[in-house]
C-alpha cells in the first residue's frame, strides 16, 4: 500500500499541468540555467498586415540545471542562488515584455 501511495504521489506531480503561452528564453546565470516562460498575456495592438502584439502579464522561471562546480550544497551557494533568482525575477518585472505569435518583433525591428 505504501508503494502504491508513493507511486500515486509521483504520478500526481507529473500530472500537474500549467498553461505555457511561449518560451521567452533561457537565462544562463552563475549558479543555474533558468527556463523563462510566458504564462499570461494581454492584447495591446495589431500591426496591419503583420499580426497581433501582446504584453506578457505573467511568467515563470524554472531551473533547468545547476552548476555543480560552485558548491551548490553550501549555505552560501544556496543564498547566492536565491539572490540570483530574485534578481532575475526583478529584471523580468522591470520593463514590459512584448511578444507576437505571428512574427518576430525583435528581428523585425532590427531590420527597420
Amino acid at each position: 500500500a505504501e508503494a502504491a501511495a508513493e507511486a500515486a504521489g509521483v504520478r500526481g506531480k507529473r500530472d500537474k499541468r500549467e498553461d505555457i503561452l511561449g518560451v521567452l528564453g533561457v537565462a544562463s546565470l552563475a549558479h543555474a540555467k533558468y527556463l523563462v516562460v510566458a504564462t499570461g498575456r494581454k492584447f495591446v495592438g495589431e500591426i496591419p498586415g503583420v499580426g497581433a502584439v501582446y504584453k506578457v502579464t505573467a511568467w515563470k522561471q524554472r531551473v533547468l540545471g545547476e552548476r555543480k562546480a560552485l558548491g551548490r550544497d553550501s549555505a552560501v551557494a544556496l543564498s547566492h542562488q536565491a539572490i540570483e533568482e530574485a534578481l532575475l525575477g526583478e529584471l523580468l518585472e522591470t520593463h514590459g515584455l512584448y511578444c507576437s505569435w505571428d512574427f518576430d518583433i525583435t528581428h523585425t525591428q532590427q531590420r527597420l
